[in-house]
């Protein structure tokens, strides 16, 4: 289970071409098959349910059913959960200090007279 929730990881790689145009990845993209599901739909959106089954060539299923996934109403990130997934994805594409420096800055966001002084610190440097 812990492997499959790998595969399910969202970074910023995701989102490149040469990702989601990957022909093993577009392989397992034409297997796939969406089904409602209604006792799950009348329960959204006080609880979300999302539930993955995935056949083996053994024949073996492996099924995945989350309740109110983290970041939920229902299953809320704690402050360093929320710190941690914000330094994953900004780190990469702002640098650590950076992305530090604008999630301190959010942290106390109260406290910012104007928010146009936040937008420098998401400028993305230019690459050479």
């Amino acid at each position: 289970e812990q492997a499959f929730r790998q595969v399910l990881a969202i970074s910023k790689e995701t989102f490149t071409p040469q990702r989601y145009r990957d022909p093993s990845i577009l392989e397992i993209v034409h297997k796939i098959q969406m089904e409602g599901d209604a006792a799950y739909s009348a329960s959204f959106p006080r609880e979300l349910n999302c539930r993955f089954e995935v056949e083996m060539t053994s024949g073996d299923v492996l099924t995945v059913h989350e309740i109110n996934p983290k970041g939920h109403p229902g299953n809320p990130m704690s402050d360093n959960e929320l710190e941690a997934k914000f330094l994953g994805q900004v780190d990469p594409v702002l640098g650590r200090a950076n992305a530090r420096t604008l999630l301190d800055q959010i942290w106390h966001l109260e406290k910012i007279e104007d928010i146009k002084t936040l937008f420098p610190l998401m400028r993305v440097a230019e690459s050479d």
